[in-house]
């Protein structure tokens, strides 16, 4: 092995990993001459009797288990039915680590691959300047699908990283029971928790998710080790309490938003949020003995419960078909278990009802969706990409939970069918989990696969895919073949509009960019980067509309020279707005990662109907103008 800088600057070397295939050695167990059912028995017998062979340690975790059952299925027996739940790179993206002398593990952010060309050469860690290397949500994510793995195979290296990942996340919970989600890394290597324009210590996703990855872990420590299970008791009682002092107080009262009545108990205002408080409250209580907390617990579900009621709209025949929006009307999929959480809410209220809305929802909306078309955004108009296996996983988290609670296989059928996109029922035929090395690939985009395979994108397909096998129905569907399929076909009214229209003009615009500091009008203090309260505080100084680059007006928005991508960023209620042909104003995206995207404007000339603006990296192009009819 040789080790190589290729940068300018000197670099530190604190820990090498390598990642590799091997070739096996025969399969041929009991020489016999051949590799067939009778090798596959050989191997069960020693497991069953608990025998440690080096040499039939396929999974490499120290110990046989029914997991190298599963593996000798796919990759020996060449078994089309078997789905192999490889924690190859599941291993290489959570990192095991020490603070304060506790053992812990941190999940790192993202993954690309060495070679994009190439994909056997394996990943790379991949950080971000605002986020860090690691964050508690992705930690929280992996700890339920250690959970998952120890119920199928009983494990002890996934028992002791639910201790690990327990651990991180209680030393992320603050005493009042909120949570810090990022984790940086300073130079000289030592970890600190981190503020971010997305993230900041509170009780959201992050913390919800770390809630529910401690009571769902409760049955599992208690099981082993009683003393360690009391501290997740304890902390998990903290967001019990957090989760009363958010919801309660407001119970009973409504805002009003669009004209629309909405709920004021939702944590903050979101129908995506309350519904996985929902999952997590439901995993606590169910490991509550009968008392005050157990009783609190139920209470709320059913106050949340009646929050995501309120959201249906429509039925079989009206838009959206029965689906659960958020207070604006619109929906995306990534999160949107509030099928899920309908159910659960029901079964634990005594609410039928509830459990007739989510079935609803499940036949008219998502198996319209699975049958039409998944959308990652419907805000009326459908959104088809990216798909992303937090969205995917959604589908299986929603008509997994209706199996369980109504019994009936369909919707165990269902969640096989939306599973199959890890094993290739993709637009492209790409299989999203790839069974010999454990990467799931980031998402499905308008241009094809994203190789990249980050913490998210494995932990969500890994969960869904273990729960999935213990499932026969739905493991039967997850790798069935699509031999035909009668969609549905959209007419946009754009298109035809346009039909005869002229070719598209290109027009010269500068400044699409908006990452050159010397050319940023409204700019950050001399402060760091990384310094987030500074940089909301520059940014919110003032209301006043000002220029914050050239042609480029907002309020509560700032240019920040930042580390790997100087960007604009736009805080709160804030806007950033160019000036476009004949005075008209163009609204711009909030920030992405790599790109601004403007948004189209209508021309005020009486003559045109419409122009549509589309941003190419160095122009704007006009669709060509159309005589209104």
């Amino acid at each position: 092995m040789e080790l190589h800088n290729d940068n300018t600057a000197p670099i530190r070397v604190t820990d090498v990993q390598v990642t590799a295939m091997r070739d096996h050695r025969s399969y041929d167990l009991d020489g016999s001459g051949s590799v067939d059912a009778a090798d596959l028995a050989f191997l069960q017998a020693k497991i069953k009797r608990g025998s440690f062979i080096g040499d039939l340690d396929y999974d490499g975790d120290g110990q046989l288990t029914g997991k190298d059952a599963s593996f000798f299925r796919k990759f020996a027996l060449k078994d089309p039915a078997e789905v192999y739940a490889n924690f190859d790179h599941v291993r290489f993206m959570n990192e095991k680590i020490a603070i304060d002398g506790i053992p812990m593990f941190i999940s790192h952010l993202y993954a690309e691959p060495v070679d994009r060309n190439d994909l056997g050469k394996g990943y790379k860690w991949v950080g971000d300047p605002q986020e860090g290397v690691a964050a508690l949500d992705d930690v929280a994510r992996a700890v339920l699908v250690y959970v998952e793995h120890y119920k199928t195979y009983g494990d002890a290296y996934s028992y002791d990283m639910i201790k690990r990942g327990l651990s991180f996340a209680m030393w992320m919970q603050s005493p009042e029971g909120d949570f810090d989600n990022f984790l940086a890394e300073d130079a000289q290597g030592k970890l600190y928790k981190k503020d971010s324009h997305s993230s900041f210590t509170g009780f959201s996703f992050w913390a919800v998710r770390a809630y529910e990855a401690m009571a769902t872990a409760l049955p599992v420590l208690e099981a082993k080790d009683a003393a360690f299970a009391a501290k997740v008791r304890t902390r998990a009682a903290l967001c019990l309490e957090r989760v009363r002092q958010l919801v309660k107080p407001f119970y009973g009262k409504y805002n009003t938003v669009d004209g629309k009545k909405v709920p004021a108990w939702l944590l903050q205002s979101d129908n995506w949020l309350i519904a996985a408080a929902i999952s997590a409250l439901a995993q606590h209580q169910e490991a509550l003995p009968a008392g005050a907390q157990k009783n609190t617990s139920l209470t709320l579900i059913r106050m949340l419960g009646e929050g995501v009621a309120m959201s249906q709209e429509g039925d079989f025949n009206t838009y959206p078909l029965s689906a659960f929006l958020h207070s604006d009307g619109s929906w995306y999929e990534w999160g949107s278990i509030q099928v899920k959480a309908m159910a659960i809410a029901g079964r634990l209220s005594g609410r039928s009802d509830w459990i007739q809305a989510a079935e609803q929802a499940a036949d008219s909306f998502l198996s319209d969706l699975l049958i039409s078309g998944r959308a990652y955004r419907l805000a009326p108009n459908k959104a088809s990409y990216p798909q992303i296996n937090y969205g995917t996983a959604s589908y299986v988290e929603n008509l997994l939970a209706l199996y369980r609670i109504t019994g009936k296989d369909k919707y165990a059928e269902l969640a096989g069918i939306a599973a199959a996109w890890w094993t290739g029922d993709t637009r492209d035929g790409v299989a999203m989990f790839d069974q010999e090395t454990g990467a799931a690939f980031d998402g499905v985009t308008d241009g094809g696969v994203n190789t990249n395979s980050g913490a998210e994108s494995v932990d969500e397909a890994l969960r869904a895919i273990l729960r999935i096998k213990r499932v026969p129905a739905a493991a039967r569907l997850m790798t069935a073949t699509k031999v035909e399929g009668r969609g549905v076909q959209t007419l946009e009214a754009e298109q035809l509009y346009r039909q005869g229209a002229g070719d598209d003009e290109e027009i010269a615009v500068a400044d699409l960019g908006l990452n050159d500091p010397a050319r940023a009008l409204r700019k950050q203090s001399s402060i760091p980067s990384t310094d987030e309260a500074a940089v909301y505080a520059d940014a919110t100084s003032s209301d006043a509309e000002a220029e914050v680059y050239p042609g480029w007006f907002g309020k509560r928005a700032i240019f920040v020279e930042a580390t790997g991508h100087n960007n604009v960023r736009i805080y709160g209620d804030g806007f950033c707005t160019a000036m476009c042909r004949s005075a008209v104003r163009t609204d711009c995206s909030r920030e992405t990662p790599s790109s601004w995207i403007l948004r189209r404007c209508c021309s005020s000339i009486p003559i045109l109907r419409r122009r549509c603006w589309r941003s190419t990296p160095k122009a704007i192009r006009r669709c060509s103008p159309t005589t209104a009819r």
